[in-house]
């Protein structure tokens, strides 16, 4: 296993990746809006990376461990960009896991597991 394929979330569990896509989103200021014209207004106050991350086969125990560390408020995730093949780190709070349950009478049944993890 490459150190490129694995995602580390909270320090604590290591999941291989199938595929992340990673996006950076613009922070606008409280005065953001539209005028009566159309023109946007406002200043964007920082990027935030957010990671949609689909996640290869896991075990039941994988399985539940996202489920209880995506439940926190914030976690660390740590990645590696596939666009430029640097570590990356974000401390982040995560949309629910969409579980894909193939087959439980394999050893990892849970395919296709999907989370994204959005910059805290």
């Amino acid at each position: 296993m490459n150190k490129e394929d694995v995602m580390i979330l909270d320090g604590t569990l290591s999941l291989k990746v199938k595929s992340l896509q990673i996006s950076d989103e613009p922070i606008w200021s409280a005065n953001t809006g539209r005028t009566t014209d159309g023109v946007m207004r406002g200043d964007i106050v920082a990027w935030k990376k957010t990671l949609q991350t689909t996640f290869c086969p896991m075990t039941a125990a994988e399985a539940s461990s996202l489920g209880t560390i995506t439940k926190k408020s914030t976690y660390t995730v740590e990645f590696i960009d596939p666009n430029t093949g640097v570590k990356g780190s974000i401390v982040a709070y995560a949309t629910p896991v969409r579980y894909t349950a193939y087959n439980y009478t394999v050893a990892k049944p849970y395919i296709d597991t999907t989370v994204t993890f959005t910059e805290r």
